[in-house]
């Protein structure tokens, strides 16, 4: 497997510690590097948090919904780039979309400070920054009206309320996300 896949799928993995099993995340971000053999003795634990998820909500209509966390901002992260000469994989999309999402979870005033810097120094150690640029904000705002997860023209997010805990169809208002994207700008 090329490592640019493996590192996507870490992504997914931590996601799953963020959301639902604060030891998983622990674990994960106590590895020193990406590899197969780090990584491998983890999978298993990250599929059993995603099987509790989907059996207890097959059809997306509660729950589940939480999987989506870094899903809203990373899916039109993702779009975006893939108009571009460097399309994202999934997974570098979908950690950008983690730690703006971790920044809408302090700005509501779910989780603190200190929990949203360590999902940061978590993650940053794993993934190069990726420049997210104000000019194309619009572009996201764009991306955003077409999430799944609207009602209307609502854009609904799955935040966290600590490591390890997950809410879904949560409002923020267009600041909170302009706040969240030069987040990004600033790693």
């Amino acid at each position: 497997m090329p490592f640019e896949e493996l590192r996507s799928g870490f992504a997914e993995m931590l996601k799953h510690g963020l959301i639902a099993d604060e030891k998983h995340w622990k674990d994960l971000i106590s590895l020193d590097s990406i590899s197969v053999k780090n990584v491998s003795t983890f999978i298993i634990n990250s599929i059993l948090v995603k099987k509790k998820v989907t059996d207890e909500d097959p059809f997306e209509i509660g729950i589940r919904k939480i999987l989506n966390f870094g899903h809203t901002i990373g899916h039109a992260i993702e779009s975006y780039f893939l108009t571009t000469e460097k399309p994202l994989l999934h997974g570098e999309a979908i950690y950008m979309g983690m730690l703006a999402e971790a920044h809408l979870s302090f700005a509501v005033g779910y989780i603190t400070a200190s929990e949203l810097d360590e999902i940061k120094q978590g993650i940053l150690p794993f993934y190069q920054p990726i420049s997210i640029s104000k000019s194309i904000y619009p572009n996201l705002f764009e991306w955003l009206s077409h999430d799944k997860k609207n009602v209307g023209k609502t854009i609904n997010f799955s935040l966290l309320t600590s490591i390890g805990n997950c809410v879904f169809d949560i409002k923020v208002s267009d600041e909170q996300m302009v706040q969240a994207l030069d987040f990004l700008g600033e790693l």
